[in-house]
């Protein structure tokens, strides 16, 4: 396998699911591709905290 896709949302596992879709891609020697999800459009309104060391969004 050459790249694992991870897909993530604010759901409270997303890090844990981010972190094991890391260690299988490490293993493999695969490339990662994250792409974040968000099913709602009223969701951009909101501001979300910082997730995974990364600045929250503010719309």
């Amino acid at each position: 396998m050459k790249k694992v896709l991870i897909a993530i949302d604010y759901n409270p596992t997303s890090q844990e699911v981010a972190e094991k879709g890391y260690q299988l891609a490490k293993t493999m020697g695969a490339e990662v591709c994250l792409i974040h999800a968000i099913s709602d459009v009223a969701h951009y309104g909101m501001r979300y905290p910082p997730f995974m060391g990364y600045d929250g969004f503010d719309a």
